[in-house]
């Protein structure tokens, strides 16, 4: 019984040496050599891109200039450039179809508030003259945002541009100048 044990014992050493003794057998000295290893921004060909959570929100410090936008309107004012916050919301991350190709995008709801400042803004000929003012512009929309590129597919935004007359808080003093609403599709998406 014993020399059965032992065989036994015997035969599973073996069963873990013999891998060990073809390593032995097969140990050629390699040298590495010199190599150069490139750096990609890119991860398996794909551009380095954020991954965004539903709920995610970033806000952003902006500067708006819209005075070529008041003469293009051949509106008679003068106008400091707006300043305000734009804040970005994923709202939703969802499937849609761009050109037979199923893809992931981003659904992203934007809001922002601008504004001149107290007598930032001054309208001319109006029914009391020129007036100083504050103009405040609300910025509403929705971007969908291509994932793989965060390339644009589609963007619709509305601005209310408010004039208040003499910094009036009084809604009397108030004129509601315009209210402008633009729905861009792009294609191929705009990166």
């Amino acid at each position: 019984m014993f020399n059965q044990r032992s065989l036994v014992v015997v035969l599973i050493l073996l069963m873990f040496l013999a891998p060990l003794a073809q390593l032995l057998e097969n140990s050629e000295i390699t040298e590495l050599s010199d190599s150069t290893v490139n750096e990609s921004s890119t991860l398996n060909g794909w551009p380095d891109i954020p991954t965004w959570r539903i709920g995610d929100k970033y806000t952003y410090e902006t500067l708006f200039d819209v005075q070529d936008l008041i003469e293009q309107a051949d509106v008679e004012a003068s106008l400091n450039t707006l300043t305000g916050d734009t804040t970005y919301t994923v709202s939703d991350i969802f499937f849609i179809n761009i050109d037979g190709i199923q893809t992931l995008v981003y659904k992203m709801d934007i809001e922002g508030f601008f504004t001149s400042g107290d007598d930032g803004a001054t309208f001319d000929d109006t029914p009391l003259g020129d007036v100083d003012g504050t103009l405040d512009i609300t910025y509403t929309g929705e971007d969908i945002i291509r994932v793989r590129d965060l390339a644009v597919v589609n963007s619709e935004f509305s601005l209310d541009v408010l004039f208040r007359a003499f910094n009036s808080g009084f809604s009397l003093f108030h004129i509601d100048v315009a209210t402008i609403s633009f729905d861009t599709s792009y294609n191929p998406p705009k990166e």
